[in-house]
């Protein structure tokens, strides 16, 4: 979620309304955009791929894809 832009994030619970509140401004289209921006399926695919080496304990060497997240996660 970024706030403002895809979501609204509270800190606390009683901050849960007015997030609530500002999530009907989001424009739907920001929301399309970020998801088609960090969500296409060859770069999900790529990520189970490296966290599933991760997860068992291959692909560490030099040359083996890394999980790689962006910023926004």
């Amino acid at each position: 979620v970024v706030d403002g832009l895809t979501g609204s994030l509270a800190d606390d619970p009683d901050g849960l309304p007015a997030a609530i509140e500002a999530a009907g401004s989001l424009r739907p289209e920001d929301c399309r955009a970020h998801v088609a921006r960090n969500f296409d399926l060859a770069l999900m695919a790529g990520r189970y791929e490296d966290l599933y080496r991760d997860v068992v304990g291959v692909g560490t060497g030099r040359n083996s894809r890394r999980r790689r997240l962006p910023a926004v996660w």
